[in-house]
């Protein structure tokens, strides 16, 4: 993690940013952001205003009709009568509007920041950031409220020439878990890293008593090659009687007798060392 600018979101003061802030603030490029967002669930929104330049959108769930119409109607209102999906997002529903039509569909105003679908994620991936069609649908950003999960379809022909605001935004908690994907995804590679390391260390470790061991045998062999003959554990029997000609601080092998002997055995072919 100390590749990145921040650790965590103590720091930031808003609720939200625009993605290219976040990516600088960070200190990551902003495809790093989108492929999180695709493979860990990380949302990303668009912001509504409901303003004169918006049109209407088309609210859908799998609850059904008049229980879906309660839950709405019982969602908290702010002061302009907007219905608070979460805390960063509400709808207006005109009281005469408050109904299913025949399709299922409930027309409604979105306002505020919206989660865009994961197949939008996927072509925001593949486009670089720039892709060349809107969102499908929407889904409420952050804690919904409403206890049935709902569907925004953005009437995008209601009006002529409408055009959506696409700017991407992530909110500061998302931030947060975006940091959160990132340090879960890079402590296991970091554990394999250290393992490999200290893996290898153990075997270079191992490896030079035993390389110590064939050239002191080597070196014996040398003096009398009657040696060549004799089997493992009688050529360890004359090393250890020689030690101390090759380790004179200690007096012995590095190896112990049976091991010593298990490794001329597996270095042993019918005719002698593989020298």
């Amino acid at each position: 993690m100390d590749f990145l600018k921040i650790q965590n979101t103590d720091a930031l003061l808003r609720d939200h940013y625009q993605l290219s802030e976040a990516a600088k603030i960070i200190g990551c490029d902003i495809k790093d952001i989108l492929w999180f967002a695709f493979n860990k669930g990380i949302e990303l929104c668009m912001e509504f205003h409901d303003d004169d330049l918006e049109v209407s959108c088309s609210l859908k769930s799998e609850t059904e009709n008049s229980l879906l119409i309660g839950q709405l109607a019982s969602l908290p209102r702010d002061k302009k009568g907007y219905y608070i999906l979460s805390e960063s997002c509400s709808l207006r529903i005109n009281d005469e509007d408050m109904k299913c039509n025949d399709d299922g569909f409930i027309k409604c105003y979105m306002k505020g920041l919206f989660s865009v679908d994961d197949e939008y994620k996927d072509i925001l991936i593949k486009h670089e950031g720039l892709p060349d069609e809107w969102p499908s649908y929407f889904t409420p950003s952050g804690e919904c409220t409403l206890n049935s999960k709902i569907i925004l379809y953005v009437n995008y022909d209601e009006r002529e020439n409408y055009y959506l605001l696409d700017t991407l935004w992530i909110t500061k908690k998302e931030i947060s878990c975006f940091l959160d994907a990132v340090r879960e995804q890079n402590q296991p590679k970091k554990n394999i890293k250290n393992y490999k390391a200290q893996s290898e260390a153990q075997k270079q470790k191992h490896a030079i008593p035993r390389v110590e061991v064939l050239m002191a045998v080597v070196a014996l062999y040398h003096r009398d090659m009657k040696l060549r003959r004799e089997s493992p554990a009688a050529i360890t029997e004359h090393l250890f009687l020689h030690a101390g000609e090759f380790w004179p601080e200690k007096g012995e092998p590095p190896l112990s007798f049976d091991t010593i002997v298990s490794l001329l055995r597996s270095c042993i072919k019918k005719e002698g060392l593989t020298f």
